[in-house]
């Protein structure tokens, strides 16, 4: 299970909790307010808050999203990373995510139809 911070476009102050297990966004939130509800500390699972394997406190997280749209270390969901699966329904290109997040913010299921639309099914064997 892993967790990043997407910074939703370059221009808004605006963040979501990638949740690797769920493969969707579990938590939404401004820069403040991702720093009131995680806490700046090193080395806690920002969701759980147990501690597991984050070298970084959570405003070097943001600062990373900033810079790249993503605290990833290896480059999942920066600027130039163009796709990645969607709750295992399919593949969510990076600029349909403030389209997601909007939905999912109302309230929507994962499964809703108007998110499923954005997606490029997955190939199934």
């Amino acid at each position: 299970m892993g967790e990043t911070l997407l910074k939703i476009t370059r221009d808004q102050d605006l963040y979501a909790t990638w949740d690797s297990t769920v493969e969707a966004p579990t938590f939404l939130g401004t820069r403040a307010e991702v720093l009131e509800f995680y806490g700046d500390v090193q080395g806690r699972c920002p969701t759980c808050r147990s501690y597991i394997n984050h070298q970084s406190t959570t405003r070097e997280r943001l600062n990373r999203a900033d810079q790249h749209g993503s605290s990833s270390h290896i480059g999942d969901w920066h600027w130039d990373d163009n796709t990645g699966i969607y709750a295992q329904s399919g593949i969510l290109n990076r600029r349909d995510i403030p389209a997601v997040v909007t939905l999912l913010a109302l309230d929507t299921e994962l499964d809703d139809p108007r998110i499923l639309a954005l997606l490029t099914p997955l190939e199934r064997n």
